[in-house]
């Protein structure tokens, strides 16, 4: 997107800015030159703008601890940059070999449709013109500056007695009208041609799209849950032929499970001498040293913790919970003492 915005406001300052405020000199090679350059410095600035604020809120997630975010945020922040320099090196180039020598192939490439049109509209008009001869018509000036005529009479007098043609009326053009003149080729299509399509046709066009929104509802909710893999191969492939020859064995339905360990007695971890961006470097643990498990209420709280967890819906069975806790219980019941144990010591 930010290729776009850019491309575009460089380019818009050289068909517009840079035609309109640069003189164009005896060497084409001059005007290109000081058209450029204007395009460019007034380009330039505008797109370090936009550029800068983006660049600023990407780098601003490179300060969080979570190293993906922070990978992600320094990443983009060097692609806008780096795409902020392309904009401004490469894009330039482009312009002026378009400019030397695509432009002039332009209109034969891109353009025929719109051309083919104006040769059909201009021939229509010049038909209608030899079919339907205009009546004489004297020039008036009235007190505004708009050019009017009235026909001629035959009482009128011998004004144009030398056989000279009255003056036709010509409808002064608006400045928008006038501004449409100097439009490329595509862009007189879409003006003249397209707009004109659109607004005729407008009612059909928004009955097609709310046909095509219709079926696009229906059979949006005709969609299913999948209920197979999806192939990404054919099925002649040797990937997809290992893929189905590995269903055919039997699987435990434990293989896909994740092992999560629950640890106590840990009062942080030490990353001093580790990178965030090496996911091998852990750094070392903190234990807390007045962590005790001997005391009857620490024994009943982690026992107690055992059961939780095997009668929780986040774990798939309770008979997959290893608990030393309950280990340690089974096995004090076993030498005839009770639980919790307290030594004689304590």
């Amino acid at each position: 997107v930010k290729d776009t915005d850019d491309a575009s406001e460089e380019d818009g300052c050289w068909e517009n800015d840079g035609k309109s405020c640069v003189c164009r000199p005896a060497k084409e090679t001059r005007y290109l030159m000081a058209r450029m350059s204007f395009a460019y410095r007034r380009s330039a600035k505008a797109m370090l703008v936009t550029q800068i604020t983006t660049f600023c809120a990407f780098l601003a997630t490179a300060t969080s601890q979570i190293m993906p975010i922070a990978a992600f945020g320094i990443w983009a922040a060097l692609v806008v940059a780096m795409n902020y320099v392309l904009v401004i090196t490469i894009y330039p180039t482009i312009v002026i070999i378009h400019e030397v020598f695509i432009k002039k192939y332009e209109s034969m490439l891109l353009c025929f449709c719109c051309r083919a049109c104006k040769k059909l509209s201009s021939g229509t008009s010049s038909n209608n013109d030899t079919v339907e001869p205009k009546p004489e018509t004297e020039s008036v000036e009235p007190d505004n500056a708009t050019t009017q005529t009235k026909p001629r009479t035959e009482g009128d007098g011998d004004d144009d007695a030398d056989g000279d043609m009255a003056p036709e009326l010509q409808r002064q053009l608006s400045e928008e009208e006038e501004r449409a003149t100097e439009y490329r080729c595509f862009e007189q299509f879409l003006y003249r041609q397209w707009s004109a399509f659109i607004v005729r046709f407008k009612y059909a066009i928004l009955f097609v799209f709310l046909v095509i929104f219709v079926l696009a509802a229906y059979f949006g909710g005709q969609m299913e849950a999948q209920s197979e893999d999806e192939a990404w191969f054919a099925a002649d492939h040797f990937m997809q032929r290992s893929i189905d020859k590995s269903g055919e064995f039997s699987a435990s339905e434990t293989d896909n499970l994740v092992a999560v360990t629950v640890t106590f007695g840990i009062d942080g971890v030490d990353r001093s001498g580790t990178s965030r961006w090496n996911p091998k470097e852990y750094g070392s643990v903190i234990w807390q040293d007045d962590f005790d498990i001997s005391s009857p209420e620490a024994q009943s709280f982690l026992l107690a913790l055992c059961d939780d967890l095997k009668n929780s819906d986040l774990v798939y069975a309770g008979n997959l919970v290893e608990c030393p806790m309950q280990q340690f219980a089974d096995y004090v019941e076993f030498i005839g003492e009770t639980f919790p144990y307290q030594s004689g010591g304590g």
